[in-house]
C-alpha cells in the first residue's frame, strides 16, 4: 500500500500537463498515458474543489519528501505498535507477543479446562455434578466459555442479577404501550393490553434464580409478540418516542431468547467447576505475555485515555492521524483515537454511516455519530464522479424510500450529485470496439466446443498484442466460464490471474489447503478433519471415517487414543487398518507443526509442512496437476503472510475463505491474487467497476438467461482505457 501511495504522488508530481490538454484517459499505458490521466483527474478536482492543480502538485511534492515517515496498518496493528513502545507504562509483559489466531490461548485454556474436568471427577465429593454437566455440555462449550471468562477480575464467578438495560428496555417499552394503549381501537388495544401485562410478569419473576417454568412461557409470549415492529397505528400515536421505543424492543429480543432457555442451575454448577481452570490459564497466560487481539485494543486504549504523557508523546511521532472506513469502528477504537486527537494529533475520518457493516465485530454507529459530531470542519462527500446521471438520480430515489432515518442506528440519506454529464452518450465508449463472431461456419459444433474456440480466440488475440500482460482485462459474464479462458491462456504461456473468483476457493486443491489449515489453527475442528482425511492428503475410504467416528476422533480431545480404538474395532480389516495407521501419523506431523505456530515461526513451519507432507506427489499426476500444486502452494503462502504480518486473526482469515468456499462473498478481488503481478486479469464485470485497462475482452455476449440467445460470440477491446 505505501509502495502505491508514493507511486501515485510521484504521478501526480510528474503530471504537468493542463487538464484541457488531456484525453480522457490512459492511451497506450507507459509514463506518458499516466501523466494525461493524472492531469485530467486534477483537473477535474479543480473544477470541483476550487483547489488548484499546481497547488495540489506542490501538495504532493511535500508530502512524497516524507513518505519514509508514514505508516500504514489496521487499528490492531497500530494498537500493537503503541504498545511495543510502551509496555510497562501499559502494564504487560515487556517482550509480549501477539497470538493471531487465538491457537495458543486456546491451547492454554483447554489443557487446565481438562485438567480441572478429570480432578473433578476423581474427587468423590464433585464427581456427580460434574459427570451431569458433561452429559449436557460438550468439552468444546467449556473452552469457549472459559475463554471468555479470562477477562473476568472478580471472583467467585456467579450468575449476576438482572442487568440494567435489560430493565431499561422493559419499562420503556412497557410506558410507551401503556401510554397509547387508550388511544388504540378495540382489537389492537387488547394485544397492547396483553403485551403490558407479560412485561409487567416478566420483571416482576426475574431475579437471581432467572425465571421458573410459567416465568419461561412469558418470556416466550413476549418473544413472538416482540418479533415485529409494532404496527404503524401504534406508532404513529408513540409520535417523538417511537424510536426510543422501538429500540428498545430491538434490544429485549435476545434476552428473550436467552431467558426461554436459561438454566441458572447449570450456569452456576459450569462457573464453579470452570473457576480454577481459568485463573490457572490466565496466570499462565501473563506469564507468557500472550495477547488476544482484542487485548490489544483493551491495553491501548487503557494505556492512551489513562496516561496523558503517553499519549501526547504518540502525538508528536503522529501529526496526522487518517483513519479510512470510520464507520466500521467501536467505542473503544472511537476513545484511543479521542485520546490523541487531545494530546495534539490531527484527525481526518473518513466515513459513510450508510456503509456500516460490522455490527457483529463491534462497530457502533451511535459511537460514530458521538464521535463526529464536534467535529470543527466537515466535508460532504456528495458528488459522484463515476456514475452517469440517470444512476445516481435513480439511487437517490431509491435510498431516499429505503433509508429511514433513527438516531443511534440509520442515518439520514443525502443525495448524490452526478459530476458532470459524461462526455459520450451513455452506453457509447471511447476508443475502437471490434465485434468477432468467432465460430461463423461452425454452427454445428456443440456449445462447449464454440466456448473452447472463443476463450482460444481471447488467448490468441492477447498473445499478439502482447507487452505488459497487466494491460488485459477478460470480463466473464458468468464466473464459471473463467477457467475456459484460464485454460486457454495458459496453454500459449500468457500468464494471468482471476480476481474475486469463487471458482478459485471452490477447486478441490483449494479447498483441501483450507481444511489443512483449519486443523493446523483449530486441531479440534471435526469437519475440517473429514475433509482433510477424504482428500488426496488423506487418501482414507469411507469405512475409515466411520469407524473413526465411532471411536470419537472427530469430537473428542484424545485423537491418538481414539485412532487406538478405533484400529481395536477394525481389526482384521487391512484397508482400514492401513488408513487408520495413516491417520495417526498425519496427526502427529501435524501436531509437530502447529507448535511452530505456537513460537511465531510461520515461515518455517509452512516449509516443514511442505516437507513432510506429499503435497506435489498427490497433485502432480493429476489432471493440470502442475496448477493445482501451485493453488494449494498458493493458499498455504497467503496463510502464512497474514500469520506473519499479525492484521488479521488467522481464524477470520480462514472464515472468509470458507464464506467464497459455499459461495457467500461475491465479486470481491481475489485475497489471494497478487495483484503486482503483471498478468492477465480476469474477473466479472461487476468484479472490474473502478478498474482501467488498454485492452477489455468480454466472451459469451451471445448468453441471456436460459441460454444462448444467437450464434454470435463477441470480442470487445476499448483501447481508450474505460
Amino acid at each position: 500500500m505505501q509502495e502505491r501511495i508514493t507511486s501515485s504522488l510521484e504521478r501526480v508530481v510528474r503530471s504537468n500537463l493542463t487538464a484541457s490538454s488531456t484525453p480522457e484517459g490512459p492511451s497506450q499505458g507507459g509514463s506518458r498515458g499516466d501523466d494525461h490521466y493524472i492531469a485530467r483527474l486534477l483537473g477535474d478536482f479543480e473544477a470541483h474543489f476550487g483547489v488548484a492543480a499546481a497547488l495540489m502538485r506542490a501538495r504532493a511534492e511535500a508530502i512524497l519528501g516524507q513518505t519514509h515517515r508514514m505508516e500504514i496498518s489496521t487499528i490492531h496493528a497500530f494498537a500493537a505498535r503503541v504498545l511495543q513502545r510502551f509496555p510497562v507504562e501499559a502494564g504487560i509483559h515487556p517482550a509480549f507477543r501477539v497470538d493471531p489466531s487465538g491457537t495458543e490461548l486456546r491451547r492454554i485454556v483447554r489443557t487446565e479446562v481438562i485438567r480441572e474436568v478429570q480432578d473433578a471427577l476423581l474427587d468423590p465429593a464433585r464427581s456427580e455434578g460434574a459427570a451431569r454437566l458433561l452429559a449436557d455440555f460438550r468439552e468444546r462449550c467449556f473452552v469457549d466459555l472459559a475463554l471468555a471468562l479470562l477477562g473476568e477480575t472478580s471472583w467467585p464467578l456467579v450468575p449476576p442479577p438482572p442487568p440494567g438495560e435489560l430493565l431499561a428496555a422493559l419499562g420503556t417499552v412497557q410506558r410507551g404501550l401503556m401510554r397509547v394503549a387508550s388511544q388504540l381501537p378495540s382489537m389492537s388495544a387488547q394485544k397492547v393490553r396483553r403485551v403490558i401485562a407479560d412485561l409487567r410478569t416478566l420483571g416482576d419473576r426475574l431475579g437471581p434464580d432467572g425465571l421458573d417454568a410459567a416465568g419461561r412461557e412469558v418470556a416466550r409470549r413476549l418473544s413472538d409478540d416482540l418479533a415485529q415492529p409494532f404496527s404503524n397505528t401504534v406508532q404513529e400515536r408513540l409520535g417523538p418516542e417511537r424510536v426510543g421505543v422501538e429500540q428498545a424492543r430491538r434490544a429485549l429480543l435476545p434476552w428473550l431468547a436467552e431467558l426461554c432457555e436459561a438454566d441458572l442451575s447449570a450456569v452456576r454448577g459450569v462457573l464453579a467447576l470452570l473457576a480454577p481452570a481459568v485463573e490457572r490459564a490466565a496466570a499462565s497466560i501473563r506469564a507468557k505475555g500472550i495477547l488476544s487481539f482484542d487485548d490489544l485494543l483493551v491495553c491501548a486504549e487503557r494505556l492512551l485515555v489513562g496516561q496523558e504523557a503517553v499519549a501526547r508523546l504518540l502525538s508528536d511521532r503522529y501529526h496526522q492521524l487518517l483513519v479510512d472506513e470510520f464507520q466500521d469502528t467501536d467505542p473503544r477504537q472511537c476513545q484511543m483515537l479521542a485520546a490523541l486527537g487531545r494530546a495534539g494529533s490531527g484527525l481526518f475520518v473518513v466515513g459513510d454511516p450508510k456503509q456500516s457493516i460490522y455490527a457483529f465485530r463491534g462497530a457502533d454507529l451511535a459511537a460514530y455519530e458521538a464521535f463526529t459530531r464536534d467535529f470543527p470542519v466537515k466535508l460532504a462527500l456528495e458528488t459522484s464522479f463515476r456514475s452517469a446521471p440517470a444512476l445516481v438520480e435513480a439511487v437517490n430515489r431509491a435510498f431516499e424510500r429505503l433509508f429511514v432515518p433513527e438516531v443511534g442506528l440509520q442515518p439520514q440519506a443525502g443525495p448524490l450529485t452526478p459530476f458532470r454529464e459524461r462526455a459520450t452518450p451513455l452506453g457509447a465508449i471511447p476508443g475502437p470496439v471490434w465485434v468477432w463472431n468467432t465460430v461463423e461456419g461452425n454452427e454445428a459444433q456443440t456449445a462447449d466446443e464454440a466456448r473452447d474456440i472463443e476463450a482460444g480466440a481471447i488467448a490468441r488475440a492477447i498473445k499478439a498484442l502482447g507487452g505488459r500482460w497487466s494491460r488485459f482485462a477478460v470480463l466473464s459474464r458468468v464466473q464459471s466460464e473463467a477457467a475456459r479462458v484460464v485454460e486457454a491462456l495458459e496453454a500459449l504461456g500468457v500468464p494471468c490471474v482471476v480476481s474475486g473468483d469463487k471458482e478459485f476457493y471452490r477447486r478441490q486443491e483449494v479447498l483441501d489447503a483450507t481444511n489443512l489449515l483449519r486443523v493446523l489453527v483449530d486441531p479440534s475442528d471435526g469437519v475440517a478433519w473429514v475433509g482433510l482425511l477424504r482428500c488426496p492428503i488423506g487418501g482414507v475410504v469411507d469405512r475409515t471415517l466411520l469407524c473413526l467416528a465411532n471411536a470419537g476422533f472427530f469430537s473428542g480431545i484424545n485423537r491418538q487414543g481414539a485412532v487406538a480404538k478405533a484400529l481395536d474395532a477394525a481389526r482384521g480389516e487391512h484397508e482400514v487398518e492401513g488408513d487408520l495407521a495413516r491417520v495417526g501419523r498425519l496427526d502427529r506431523t501435524l501436531d509437530g507443526l502447529r507448535e511452530g505456530f505456537y513460537d511465531g515461526a510461520i515461515d518455517r513451519a509452512i516449509a516443514a509442512l511442505y516437507e513432510e507432507l506429499p503435497i506435489p506427489d498427490v497433485y502432480a499426476a493429476e489432471s493440470l496437476g502442475e496448477r493445482k500444486v501451485a493453488n494449494f502452494l498458493r493458499v498455504l503462502q497467503s496463510f502464512a503472510d497474514v500469520a506473519s504480518a499479525g492484521v488479521v486473526p488467522l481464524r477470520e482469515w480462514l472464515y472468509d475463505v470458507a464464506t467464497r468456499l459455499v459461495g457467500r462473498d461475491d465479486e470481491s478481488e481475489s485475497a489471494i491474487a497478487d495483484e503486482t503481478t503483471d498478468a492477465v486479469r480476469v474477473m466479472s464485470v461487476h468484479a472490474s467497476k473502478g478498474l482501467e485497462f488498454d485492452g477489455v475482452f468480454v466472451p459469451r455476449l451471445d448468453w441471456t438467461r436460459g441460454g444462448a440467445a444467437s450464434g454470435t460470440f463477441a470480442q470487445e477491446t476499448d483501447a481508450g482505457g474505460g
